[in-house]
C-alpha cells in the first residue's frame, strides 16, 4: 500500500462524515484515501459486492429490522463510496475490506498511514468491535501517525455538496485551533497545525496556558494576558517563518485547558493536540485533555502522537 490517509468505516451509516472528512484530507494533502472496513464473517459471505464493481449507486428505502442487515451495510458502503468518488474526483480511493479484528487490521496498514480517520461513535452491530474512545486509545498507544476524531452530525448540506467548490465555503471562515503544552512543545504537532491551517487557508488560534500561582507575582491579580509570550514567541517563530502566509492568533487561558479546547472547537474548523507516548509496552491512557476533546468537541480532533 502506498502512503495514504485510512479512514476506518465500521458502520457505513454511521461514518459518513469521517469517510468525507478523510477524502477532503486526502485531497488537500495530495494523498490516496484507503477506506477500510471490518466485519465478521457471516456479514462479509452475504454481502452484495458486484454493484461496487459496477460503479452503481444503489438506494433503498430504510426500515428499521433491515438497516443494520449484512446486504444493507453493503448496499450502504456501495452508496457511500461511490459518493466519495464523485465527489472528490482527484482522489485515488481504494476499499479494503477484513473479517478479522478491527486494531489488528488497523495496525497491518499502519507502516503506511499518513493519518488514521474514524468517528466518533463507531456502531458495532456485526462485528463486536471496540469503541471508539477504547479504540483511539489502542491506537495511540501503538502508532506513530495522527489519529483523527470526527464527530458523527447530520446536515442538510453534507461534505459531497461542499467538496465540489474546492475548499468549501465551510473550510474558509474557520480556524484551526492548536492546544499547546509551552513546558513539553512538540515539533510534531505544531507543524500539524501549521500544516491544516496552511492547506486550508485557515488562521491557527493557539491556545496555551500557564499556572497562575507559579509565575504571578504576589498581589497581581489573576490575569489572562499576563502569560509567557516570549516563550510562545521563540517556539513559533521558526513555524511562522516556514509558513508565512498563516495568520498567528496566540490565546492565554488560565484554568483546564480541555475546557476551552472544548470552547473553541464551537467556532473552529479543527482542533490539534498531542499525545505523549513514553512507551509502547506500558500502552499509557490519553490524558484528560485528550479524553475531554473525545467526548465533547464540537468538530474533528487531530491527536498527534509525539515523545
Amino acid at each position: 500500500m502506498s502512503r495514504s490517509v485510512v479512514a476506518w468505516l465500521d458502520e457505513p451509516a454511521e461514518s459518513e462524515d469521517a469517510v468525507g472528512w478523510a477524502a477532503q484530507e486526502a485531497r488537500l494533502r495530495g494523498l490516496p484515501l484507503s477506506v477500510v472496513h471490518f466485519q465478521n464473517d457471516a456479514a462479509r459471505a452475504t454481502r452484495r459486492t458486484p454493484l461496487l464493481a459496477a460503479g452503481v449507486a444503489p438506494r433503498h428505502p430504510e426500515g428499521p429490522a433491515a438497516s443494520h442487515s449484512p446486504a444493507r451495510v453493503g448496499e450502504q458502503l456501495a452508496d457511500l463510496l461511490f459518493r466519495v468518488r464523485a465527489a472528490f474526483p482527484g482522489v485515488h480511493v481504494t476499499h479494503l475490506e477484513s473479517g478479522g479484528r478491527p486494531l489488528e487490521g488497523l495496525l497491518s496498514v499502519a507502516p503506511d498511514a499518513a493519518a488514521f480517520v474514524m468517528s466518533t461513535r463507531t456502531a458495532t452491530p456485526l462485528g463486536g468491535s471496540p469503541g471508539p474512545r477504547h479504540s483511539a486509545a489502542a491506537l495511540l498507544a501503538q502508532v506513530r501517525c495522527p489519529l483523527v476524531v470526527v464527530p458523527t452530525r447530520r446536515h442538510d448540506d453534507g461534505w459531497a455538496e461542499t467538496a465540489a467548490g474546492g475548499h468549501g465555503e465551510a473550510y474558509d471562515r474557520r480556524d484551526v485551533v492548536l492546544g499547546l503544552d509551552l513546558s513539553r512543545p512538540d515539533d510534531a504537532v505544531i507543524g500539524y497545525g501549521f500544516e491544516a491551517a496552511a492547506s486550508r487557508g485557515s488562521t491557527l488560534r493557539v491556545i496555551y496556558g500557564w499556572s497562575a500561582r507559579a509565575t504571578m507575582p504576589a498581589g497581581r491579580p489573576a490575569d489572562a494576558s499576563f502569560g509567557e509570550p516570549g516563550a510562545l514567541s521563540g517556539v513559533l517563530r521558526p513555524w511562522q517563518e516556514a509558513f508565512p502566509t498563516v495568520a498567528v492568533l496566540p490565546e492565554c487561558v488560565i484554568g483546564r485547558p480541555v475546557d476551552h479546547l472544548v470552547e473553541s472547537s464551537a467556532r473552529a474548523l479543527l482542533v490539534v493536540v498531542g499525545h505523549r507516548v513514553r512507551s509502547r509496552a506500558t500502552a499509557p491512557q490519553p490524558g484528560p485533555v485528550v479524553r475531554g476533546l473525545l467526548h465533547r468537541s464540537l468538530v474533528p480532533v487531530a491527536i498527534v502522537p509525539h515523545s
